[in-house]
Protein backbone atom coordinates (compact mmCIF):
# COMPACT_ATOMS: atom_id res chain seq x y z
CA UNK A 1 0.00 0.00 0.00
CA UNK A 2 1.32 3.41 -0.97
CA UNK A 3 2.10 5.78 1.83
CA UNK A 4 0.53 9.61 1.68
CA UNK A 5 2.38 11.08 4.51
CA UNK A 6 6.06 12.37 4.18
CA UNK A 7 8.79 10.45 4.26
CA UNK A 8 11.01 9.69 7.36
CA UNK A 9 14.12 10.43 5.97
CA UNK A 10 12.73 13.86 4.08
CA UNK A 11 11.90 15.12 7.80
CA UNK A 12 14.86 14.35 9.62
CA UNK A 13 16.99 16.44 6.80
CA UNK A 14 14.60 19.22 7.20
CA UNK A 15 15.28 18.93 10.83
CA UNK A 16 18.61 18.94 10.43
CA UNK A 17 19.16 22.07 9.07
CA UNK A 18 16.89 23.66 11.73
CA UNK A 19 17.81 24.82 15.71
CA UNK A 20 17.43 22.03 18.57
CA UNK A 21 14.29 23.48 19.34
CA UNK A 22 12.77 23.61 16.03
CA UNK A 23 13.90 20.23 15.19
CA UNK A 24 11.48 18.69 18.33
CA UNK A 25 8.76 20.66 16.50
CA UNK A 26 9.23 20.10 13.17
CA UNK A 27 9.72 16.43 14.15
CA UNK A 28 6.40 16.25 16.33
CA UNK A 29 4.37 17.95 13.14
CA UNK A 30 5.72 14.95 10.91
CA UNK A 31 3.93 12.04 13.07
CA UNK A 32 0.50 14.55 12.80
CA UNK A 33 0.83 15.63 9.63
CA UNK A 34 -1.56 13.72 6.47
CA UNK A 35 -3.77 11.93 9.52
CA UNK A 36 -6.93 12.58 7.34
CA UNK A 37 -5.89 10.43 4.84
CA UNK A 38 -5.62 7.38 6.86
CA UNK A 39 -7.28 4.74 8.24
CA UNK A 40 -7.04 5.18 12.35
CA UNK A 41 -4.97 2.16 14.12
CA UNK A 42 -7.34 -1.19 15.29
CA UNK A 43 -4.99 -1.13 18.26
CA UNK A 44 -2.42 1.02 19.83
CA UNK A 45 0.62 0.82 22.25
CA UNK A 46 1.33 3.34 24.16
CA UNK A 47 5.25 4.89 23.31
CA UNK A 48 7.67 6.11 26.70
CA UNK A 49 8.12 9.90 27.26
CA UNK A 50 11.70 9.00 26.13
CA UNK A 51 11.43 7.56 22.67
CA UNK A 52 14.09 8.34 20.28
CA UNK A 53 13.27 10.41 17.56
CA UNK A 54 12.43 8.50 14.39
CA UNK A 55 11.10 5.58 16.47
CA UNK A 56 7.53 6.66 16.12
CA UNK A 57 5.34 4.82 13.07
CA UNK A 58 2.61 6.25 10.73
CA UNK A 59 -0.76 3.74 9.76
CA UNK A 60 -0.87 2.58 6.45
CA UNK A 61 -3.36 4.82 4.27
CA UNK A 62 -6.45 3.55 3.95
CA UNK A 63 -7.36 1.55 0.72
CA UNK A 64 -10.79 1.76 -0.68
CA UNK A 65 -11.80 -2.00 -2.29
CA UNK A 66 -14.91 -2.78 -3.58
CA UNK A 67 -16.72 -6.99 -4.17
CA UNK A 68 -19.74 -7.53 -6.18
CA UNK A 69 -21.61 -10.93 -5.19
CA UNK A 70 -24.36 -12.52 -6.80
CA UNK A 71 -26.26 -14.68 -5.07
CA UNK A 72 -29.48 -17.47 -7.09
CA UNK A 73 -32.10 -19.59 -5.59
CA UNK A 74 -32.76 -22.82 -5.43
CA UNK A 75 -32.41 -25.34 -7.88
CA UNK A 76 -34.50 -28.17 -7.57
CA UNK A 77 -33.81 -30.99 -10.05
CA UNK A 78 -37.32 -32.58 -10.88
CA UNK A 79 -37.99 -34.89 -13.75
CA UNK A 80 -38.14 -32.26 -16.41
CA UNK A 81 -34.87 -30.94 -14.91
CA UNK A 82 -33.33 -33.91 -15.64
CA UNK A 83 -34.92 -34.92 -18.94
CA UNK A 84 -33.48 -30.94 -20.46
CA UNK A 85 -30.48 -32.05 -19.49
CA UNK A 86 -30.47 -35.38 -21.01
CA UNK A 87 -32.20 -33.86 -24.02
CA UNK A 88 -29.56 -31.40 -24.33
CA UNK A 89 -26.75 -34.27 -24.16
CA UNK A 90 -28.01 -36.42 -26.76
CA UNK A 91 -28.08 -33.32 -29.29
CA UNK A 92 -24.64 -33.03 -29.13
CA UNK A 93 -24.42 -37.05 -28.51
CA UNK A 94 -22.97 -37.91 -25.43
CA UNK A 95 -24.82 -40.17 -22.80
CA UNK A 96 -24.39 -38.26 -19.63
CA UNK A 97 -26.99 -35.08 -18.36
CA UNK A 98 -25.72 -31.85 -19.77
CA UNK A 99 -27.33 -28.95 -17.47
CA UNK A 100 -24.87 -26.25 -18.94
CA UNK A 101 -27.09 -25.24 -21.55
CA UNK A 102 -29.96 -24.31 -19.23
CA UNK A 103 -27.79 -22.54 -17.18
CA UNK A 104 -26.51 -20.63 -20.32
CA UNK A 105 -28.69 -17.40 -20.55
CA UNK A 106 -27.30 -15.97 -17.38
CA UNK A 107 -23.62 -17.42 -17.48
CA UNK A 108 -22.69 -14.09 -17.94
CA UNK A 109 -23.86 -12.49 -15.01
CA UNK A 110 -22.84 -14.95 -12.72
CA UNK A 111 -19.57 -14.26 -14.35
CA UNK A 112 -19.85 -10.66 -14.10
CA UNK A 113 -19.47 -11.23 -9.99
CA UNK A 114 -16.99 -11.22 -8.00
CA UNK A 115 -18.29 -13.95 -6.14
CA UNK A 116 -21.06 -15.71 -7.11
CA UNK A 117 -23.20 -18.47 -4.96
CA UNK A 118 -25.54 -20.88 -5.94
CA UNK A 119 -28.06 -22.52 -3.45
CA UNK A 120 -28.30 -26.50 -4.55
CA UNK A 121 -29.57 -28.50 -0.99
CA UNK A 122 -30.12 -31.83 -2.85
CA UNK A 123 -28.11 -35.14 -2.44
CA UNK A 124 -26.52 -36.60 -5.87
CA UNK A 125 -26.51 -39.93 -7.03
CA UNK A 126 -23.77 -41.74 -8.65
CA UNK A 127 -23.21 -41.34 -12.15
CA UNK A 128 -25.83 -42.88 -14.22
CA UNK A 129 -28.53 -42.85 -11.21
CA UNK A 130 -31.50 -43.87 -10.94
CA UNK A 131 -32.21 -39.98 -9.91
CA UNK A 132 -35.40 -39.37 -7.65
CA UNK A 133 -37.97 -36.75 -8.12
CA UNK A 134 -40.24 -35.24 -4.64
CA UNK A 135 -40.34 -36.41 -2.29
CA UNK A 136 -37.14 -38.23 -1.93
CA UNK A 137 -34.24 -36.60 -4.05
CA UNK A 138 -31.71 -38.15 -6.25
CA UNK A 139 -30.00 -36.05 -8.59
CA UNK A 140 -27.64 -36.38 -11.02
CA UNK A 141 -23.70 -35.57 -10.21
CA UNK A 142 -23.66 -33.53 -13.31
CA UNK A 143 -25.32 -30.53 -12.33
CA UNK A 144 -22.26 -30.06 -10.11
CA UNK A 145 -20.11 -29.60 -13.04
CA UNK A 146 -22.55 -27.13 -14.09
CA UNK A 147 -22.61 -25.07 -11.95
CA UNK A 148 -18.77 -24.92 -12.19
CA UNK A 149 -18.41 -24.49 -15.68
CA UNK A 150 -21.45 -21.53 -15.29
CA UNK A 151 -18.81 -19.72 -13.25
CA UNK A 152 -20.06 -20.42 -9.23
CA UNK A 153 -17.72 -20.25 -6.96
CA UNK A 154 -19.17 -21.75 -4.67
CA UNK A 155 -22.84 -22.86 -3.22
CA UNK A 156 -24.34 -23.31 -0.16
CA UNK A 157 -25.86 -26.03 0.72
CA UNK A 158 -28.15 -27.00 4.12
CA UNK A 159 -31.51 -27.81 3.12
CA UNK A 160 -34.51 -29.70 4.24
CA UNK A 161 -33.82 -32.65 1.72
CA UNK A 162 -29.88 -33.11 2.76
CA UNK A 163 -30.81 -36.51 4.30
CA UNK A 164 -32.66 -37.86 1.01
CA UNK A 165 -30.44 -40.62 0.73
CA UNK A 166 -29.01 -40.86 4.28
CA UNK A 167 -25.47 -40.31 5.22
CA UNK A 168 -24.02 -42.33 2.19
CA UNK A 169 -25.90 -39.37 0.13
CA UNK A 170 -23.94 -36.56 2.24
CA UNK A 171 -20.51 -38.25 1.47
CA UNK A 172 -21.24 -38.32 -2.11
CA UNK A 173 -22.51 -35.41 -2.87
CA UNK A 174 -19.86 -33.68 -0.66
CA UNK A 175 -17.33 -36.21 -2.23
CA UNK A 176 -18.77 -34.44 -5.66
CA UNK A 177 -17.96 -31.00 -4.79
CA UNK A 178 -14.57 -31.77 -3.75
CA UNK A 179 -13.82 -33.61 -6.89
CA UNK A 180 -15.27 -30.91 -9.01
CA UNK A 181 -13.46 -27.80 -7.07
CA UNK A 182 -16.60 -25.98 -6.25
CA UNK A 183 -16.53 -25.39 -2.47
CA UNK A 184 -19.46 -25.95 -0.19
CA UNK A 185 -20.76 -25.29 2.76
CA UNK A 186 -23.65 -26.76 4.61
CA UNK A 187 -23.14 -30.53 4.55
CA UNK A 188 -20.40 -31.87 6.42
CA UNK A 189 -18.25 -35.25 6.34
CA UNK A 190 -16.30 -34.23 9.85
CA UNK A 191 -16.84 -32.40 12.72
CA UNK A 192 -13.82 -30.56 11.85
CA UNK A 193 -15.46 -29.39 8.31
CA UNK A 194 -18.97 -28.61 10.52
CA UNK A 195 -17.74 -26.10 12.76
CA UNK A 196 -14.90 -24.20 10.44
CA UNK A 197 -16.53 -22.36 8.44
CA UNK A 198 -15.73 -21.35 4.50
CA UNK A 199 -13.88 -18.62 3.69
CA UNK A 200 -12.81 -17.79 0.15
CA UNK A 201 -10.71 -15.22 -1.04
CA UNK A 202 -12.28 -12.95 -2.98
CA UNK A 203 -9.94 -10.49 -4.76
CA UNK A 204 -7.62 -10.27 -1.29
CA UNK A 205 -11.00 -9.86 0.29
CA UNK A 206 -11.81 -13.00 2.99
CA UNK A 207 -15.70 -13.75 2.68
CA UNK A 208 -17.20 -16.13 4.81
CA UNK A 209 -20.19 -18.52 3.76
CA UNK A 210 -22.16 -19.86 6.36
CA UNK A 211 -25.53 -22.22 5.68
CA UNK A 212 -28.52 -23.47 7.80
CA UNK A 213 -32.11 -25.13 7.58
CA UNK A 214 -35.00 -25.60 9.54
CA UNK A 215 -34.64 -28.99 9.14
CA UNK A 216 -34.59 -32.10 7.51
CA UNK A 217 -38.43 -33.25 6.84
CA UNK A 218 -38.43 -35.58 9.85
CA UNK A 219 -35.74 -37.79 8.68
CA UNK A 220 -33.51 -38.17 11.33
CA UNK A 221 -29.99 -37.05 11.72
CA UNK A 222 -27.71 -39.50 12.47
CA UNK A 223 -26.76 -40.50 15.80
CA UNK A 224 -22.80 -40.89 14.64
CA UNK A 225 -22.82 -37.81 12.53
CA UNK A 226 -25.02 -35.44 14.22
CA UNK A 227 -22.70 -32.58 12.06
CA UNK A 228 -23.75 -33.37 8.56
CA UNK A 229 -26.19 -31.08 8.48
CA UNK A 230 -26.14 -27.35 9.79
CA UNK A 231 -29.43 -26.65 11.72
CA UNK A 232 -30.96 -23.25 12.66
CA UNK A 233 -29.81 -22.99 15.90
CA UNK A 234 -29.74 -18.29 16.26
CA UNK A 235 -26.80 -18.83 19.41
CA UNK A 236 -24.95 -21.14 17.43
CA UNK A 237 -24.93 -19.27 13.99
CA UNK A 238 -24.36 -16.10 16.05
CA UNK A 239 -21.17 -17.78 17.13
CA UNK A 240 -20.16 -19.34 13.67
CA UNK A 241 -20.21 -16.07 12.18
CA UNK A 242 -17.92 -14.45 14.88
CA UNK A 243 -15.35 -17.15 14.83
CA UNK A 244 -15.41 -16.59 10.72
CA UNK A 245 -14.71 -12.75 11.85
CA UNK A 246 -11.43 -14.10 14.42
CA UNK A 247 -10.47 -16.67 10.86
CA UNK A 248 -10.09 -13.63 9.02
CA UNK A 249 -13.00 -12.91 7.66
CA UNK A 250 -14.35 -9.32 6.27
CA UNK A 251 -17.74 -9.98 5.42
CA UNK A 252 -19.96 -13.11 6.23
CA UNK A 253 -22.66 -13.79 4.27
CA UNK A 254 -25.20 -16.26 6.23
CA UNK A 255 -27.58 -18.41 4.39
CA UNK A 256 -31.50 -19.11 6.02
CA UNK A 257 -33.14 -22.08 4.44
CA UNK A 258 -36.43 -21.85 5.68
CA UNK A 259 -39.94 -20.46 4.96
CA UNK A 260 -43.66 -21.78 4.17
CA UNK A 261 -43.99 -23.26 0.41
CA UNK A 262 -45.53 -20.71 -1.54
CA UNK A 263 -45.69 -17.91 0.37
CA UNK A 264 -44.57 -15.11 -0.58
CA UNK A 265 -44.63 -13.23 2.85
CA UNK A 266 -41.48 -14.55 5.47
CA UNK A 267 -43.19 -16.58 8.05
CA UNK A 268 -42.94 -16.14 11.85
CA UNK A 269 -39.52 -18.58 12.19
CA UNK A 270 -37.96 -16.45 9.58
CA UNK A 271 -38.43 -12.84 10.89
CA UNK A 272 -37.48 -14.37 14.44
CA UNK A 273 -34.15 -16.02 13.01
CA UNK A 274 -33.38 -12.10 11.02
CA UNK A 275 -34.21 -10.06 13.91
CA UNK A 276 -32.17 -12.22 16.57
CA UNK A 277 -28.63 -13.10 14.11
CA UNK A 278 -28.55 -9.28 12.35
CA UNK A 279 -28.27 -7.95 15.67
CA UNK A 280 -24.53 -9.31 15.79
CA UNK A 281 -22.19 -7.16 14.43
CA UNK A 282 -20.29 -9.77 12.72
CA UNK A 283 -22.75 -11.02 10.09
CA UNK A 284 -23.13 -8.55 7.10
CA UNK A 285 -25.96 -9.90 4.97
CA UNK A 286 -28.50 -12.69 5.07
CA UNK A 287 -30.62 -14.74 1.89
CA UNK A 288 -32.82 -17.83 2.35
CA UNK A 289 -34.83 -19.74 -0.34
CA UNK A 290 -36.87 -22.75 0.43
CA UNK A 291 -40.22 -21.07 -0.05
CA UNK A 292 -40.18 -21.98 -3.73
CA UNK A 293 -41.07 -18.11 -4.47
CA UNK A 294 -39.90 -14.85 -3.75
CA UNK A 295 -40.15 -13.18 -1.09
CA UNK A 296 -39.06 -9.66 0.08
CA UNK A 297 -35.83 -8.00 0.62
CA UNK A 298 -35.49 -5.49 3.55
CA UNK A 299 -33.32 -3.82 6.19
CA UNK A 300 -32.93 -5.49 9.43
CA UNK A 301 -30.73 -3.56 11.69
CA UNK A 302 -28.98 -1.79 8.82
CA UNK A 303 -28.04 -5.25 7.31
CA UNK A 304 -29.40 -6.52 4.00
CA UNK A 305 -32.09 -9.16 4.16
CA UNK A 306 -33.39 -11.44 1.06
CA UNK A 307 -35.86 -13.52 2.88
CA UNK A 308 -36.02 -15.82 -0.26
CA UNK A 309 -35.00 -15.77 -3.74
CA UNK A 310 -37.61 -18.50 -5.26
CA UNK A 311 -36.48 -21.20 -7.59
CA UNK A 312 -33.84 -20.30 -9.86
CA UNK A 313 -34.58 -23.85 -11.73
CA UNK A 314 -37.32 -26.13 -10.82
CA UNK A 315 -40.81 -27.63 -12.25
CA UNK A 316 -43.49 -26.97 -10.01
CA UNK A 317 -46.51 -26.05 -11.36
CA UNK A 318 -47.55 -23.30 -9.01
CA UNK A 319 -47.88 -19.47 -9.68
CA UNK A 320 -44.31 -17.81 -9.02
CA UNK A 321 -42.33 -21.09 -9.03
CA UNK A 322 -40.86 -20.16 -12.43
CA UNK A 323 -40.17 -16.71 -10.81
CA UNK A 324 -37.03 -16.04 -9.09
CA UNK A 325 -34.38 -12.84 -7.63
CA UNK A 326 -31.07 -13.03 -8.55
CA UNK A 327 -29.54 -10.90 -6.01
CA UNK A 328 -26.79 -8.65 -6.35
CA UNK A 329 -24.93 -6.97 -3.87
CA UNK A 330 -21.95 -4.52 -4.19
CA UNK A 331 -19.72 -4.15 -0.97
CA UNK A 332 -17.21 -1.59 0.58
CA UNK A 333 -15.11 -0.92 3.20
CA UNK A 334 -14.36 1.77 5.66
CA UNK A 335 -11.66 2.89 7.53
CA UNK A 336 -11.51 0.76 10.38
CA UNK A 337 -12.25 -2.94 9.25
CA UNK A 338 -16.34 -2.37 8.60
CA UNK A 339 -18.17 -3.56 5.42
CA UNK A 340 -21.30 -2.57 3.96
CA UNK A 341 -23.81 -3.29 0.88
CA UNK A 342 -22.96 0.29 -1.16
CA UNK A 343 -25.93 -1.01 -3.76
CA UNK A 344 -28.40 -3.49 -3.47
CA UNK A 345 -29.78 -4.72 -7.03
CA UNK A 346 -32.13 -7.78 -7.94
CA UNK A 347 -32.83 -9.87 -11.66
CA UNK A 348 -35.63 -11.12 -12.27
CA UNK A 349 -35.66 -14.40 -14.14
CA UNK A 350 -37.97 -16.90 -15.67
CA UNK A 351 -37.76 -20.98 -15.92
CA UNK A 352 -39.41 -21.78 -19.23
CA UNK A 353 -41.48 -24.35 -18.78
CA UNK A 354 -40.53 -26.79 -21.27
CA UNK A 355 -39.80 -30.43 -20.74
CA UNK A 356 -37.53 -31.17 -23.45
CA UNK A 357 -35.46 -27.51 -23.46
CA UNK A 358 -36.19 -25.81 -20.01
CA UNK A 359 -33.86 -22.56 -19.61
CA UNK A 360 -33.03 -20.25 -16.96
CA UNK A 361 -33.36 -16.52 -18.59
CA UNK A 362 -32.34 -13.17 -17.33
CA UNK A 363 -35.70 -11.44 -18.26
CA UNK A 364 -35.19 -8.37 -18.21
CA UNK A 365 -32.06 -8.92 -21.49
CA UNK A 366 -35.17 -11.60 -22.76
CA UNK A 367 -37.33 -9.26 -23.27
CA UNK A 368 -35.45 -7.78 -26.08
CA UNK A 369 -34.37 -10.75 -27.62
CA UNK A 370 -35.98 -11.61 -30.69
CA UNK A 371 -35.53 -15.00 -30.37
CA UNK A 372 -37.17 -14.80 -27.37
CA UNK A 373 -40.68 -12.84 -28.44
CA UNK A 374 -42.71 -16.72 -27.81
CA UNK A 375 -41.85 -15.85 -24.17
CA UNK A 376 -42.64 -12.50 -24.10
CA UNK A 377 -45.64 -12.27 -21.81
CA UNK A 378 -44.05 -14.51 -19.63
CA UNK A 379 -40.77 -12.77 -19.11
CA UNK A 380 -43.08 -9.61 -18.70
CA UNK A 381 -44.70 -11.08 -16.03
CA UNK A 382 -41.88 -12.24 -14.16
CA UNK A 383 -40.80 -8.80 -14.34
CA UNK A 384 -43.50 -7.72 -13.13
CA UNK A 385 -44.11 -10.26 -10.13
CA UNK A 386 -40.75 -10.20 -8.90
CA UNK A 387 -40.77 -6.69 -8.77
CA UNK A 388 -43.54 -6.19 -6.80
CA UNK A 389 -42.98 -8.91 -4.36
CA UNK A 390 -38.97 -8.12 -3.78
CA UNK A 391 -40.18 -4.31 -2.76
CA UNK A 392 -43.18 -6.08 -0.23
CA UNK A 393 -41.47 -4.38 2.51
CA UNK A 394 -40.26 -1.09 1.26
CA UNK A 395 -36.83 -1.56 0.19
CA UNK A 396 -36.89 0.78 -3.01
CA UNK A 397 -36.21 2.93 0.15
CA UNK A 398 -33.22 1.82 1.19
CA UNK A 399 -32.17 1.83 -2.14
CA UNK A 400 -32.53 -1.42 -3.75
CA UNK A 401 -33.29 -1.47 -7.72
CA UNK A 402 -33.89 -3.78 -10.55
CA UNK A 403 -30.52 -4.28 -12.99
CA UNK A 404 -26.85 -4.52 -12.32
Amino acid sequence: MRSRGGSAAAVLAVAAMATAVLTVAAMASACTSGQHDVARPTDTTPSSSGSKVGTTSTQAPFEHKEITVLITGDIVIHTSVWLTAEADAAREGRGRPDFRPMFASIRPDVRAADLAVCRFQLPVTDPGGPYLNYPVFASPPEIINALKATGYDACTTAGNHNLDQGWTGIERTVATYNRVGLPQTGMSTSRKQNRRPLILDVKGVKVALLSYSYGTNGIPVPSDEPWCVRLINPKRMIADAHKAKQLGADIVLMDVHAGTEYDHTPNQEQLDVVDQVSRSPDINLLYGAHPHVTQPFAVVHHKWVAYSLGNLVAQQHIDGTYYSAMARFTFVNHPGGSWTVRRARFIPTLTTDDASAMRILNAPRALHDPALSAWRLQLQAAITNTTAVVDGLNARRHGLRMGR
